[in-house]
């Protein structure tokens, strides 16, 4: 798309880490100030584009995320093009709103949108940036904290009908701000944003609209059954591969994943089928690396200092294969994740 504007592109740092406690300050101050340098070096500019999560805090930094835009905002200037792309999962903060010139968030949890969204996301700068449009953002506070899923309905509708607004009647880009429900910040929470083609008046009303259908429905996203319905449910189900998940122990969220109530669960009742993955458990691990490929009597996975966690039981014995562990990152990256044990009875 650059290539196409017969843009020059200049790239600066791009890191990323699983959620976790805040921070350490001086790490987020190094790779904040690194990137702020590239940019001083890269002068003048007229867009900065920006993909990052929304949620992050430091030690010391409530708003990671606006702090960064306050920053960059200073040094481009009043006239330059912001753009920044996020998890929607984020806290959409004042900060954010005063110095980015248009936000767009990924519309789709599962997220599986992230570079159609950031096609958008130069799409609306570019515009800006040849004066053929004037971003303006408003917001609406739905006051309330849910998690939206968005394959299956009514959520899949209501972002259905977000994405037919766009384009339309003054609109330029709709998002679902979904909020980070375990994020300490005063801005926790679910958001509309809406921006419009110079029309403060016209995004405030239609950012207030959605929030308003929304909050209407929110009885209706509840989708959490108890566990043995659960269970019954993935058994009943025409479906393969079907994922039970301990929604609270997830490592996306800043969990451990140390639980195993889900595969107690399904051990108990001696069904067949099943396959787990990533479960922490750092001295089973150890244990079954150290014993080969047959492990007897080998250590449960899980957490071992807190029974209360879920524990499934000792198999009689353990198959072991070394892995390495590696994730494809968005844009085709590879990165090391360590050793993997894959253990089966």
């Amino acid at each position: 798309m650059a290539e196409a504007q017969n843009w020059e592109v200049i790239e600066g740092l791009c890191t990323y880490a699983q959620p976790a406690g805040p921070t350490v300050r001086a790490v987020y101050e190094t790779m904040r100030d690194d990137i702020l340098s590239d940019l001083r070096a890269a002068m003048p500019v007229d867009v900065v584009l920006m993909s990052m999560h929304g949620a992050m805090i430091a030690q010391g930094y409530d708003d990671c995320e606006g702090d960064m835009m306050a920053r960059v905002r200073e040094i481009v200037g009043p006239d330059a093009i912001i753009g920044l792309e996020l998890d929607p999962h984020c806290h959409l903060t004042t900060q954010m709103l005063d110095n980015a010139t248009a936000i767009v968030c990924y519309k789709e949890y599962p997220h599986v949108d992230v570079v159609e969204r950031a096609e958008d996301l130069f799409a609306l700068c570019a515009e800006a940036a040849a004066g053929r449009v004037n971003p303006v953002m408003r917001d609406y506070d739905c006051r309330m904290m849910a998690m939206y899923h968005t394959p299956f309905d009514p959520i899949r509708s209501y972002v259905d009908r977000m994405s037919a607004m766009e384009g339309k009647d003054g609109i330029l880009s709709v998002s679902l701000v979904h909020g980070f429900p375990w994020g300490d910040s005063p801005r926790c929470g679910t958001r509309t944003l809406v921006i419009a083609d110079g029309n403060a008046s016209l995004a405030e009303r239609r950012a207030r609209e959605l929030g308003q259908e929304l909050w209407a429905m929110r009885n209706d996203l509840r989708r959490f059954p108890n566990m043995e319905d659960g269970l019954d449910l993935a058994v009943k189900l025409d479906a393969n591969p079907v994922v039970l998940a301990d929604f609270a122990d997830n490592a996306g969220g800043g969990a451990p994943s140390d639980s195993t109530f889900v595969l107690r669960a399904a051990l108990e009742r001696e069904s067949q089928g099943y396959r787990v993955c990533n479960i922490l458990g750092p001295g089973a691990g150890w244990h079954v690396h150290g014993c080969g490929d047959r492990c007897q009597n080998g250590r449960t996975p899980g957490r071992e200092d807190r029974a209360d966690v879920g524990r499934p039981g000792r198999p009689d014995s353990d198959r072991a294969r070394d892995r390495h562990r590696r994730r494809t990152a968005s844009g085709h990256s590879r990165d090391e994740h360590g050793r993997l044990r894959l253990a089966g009875s």
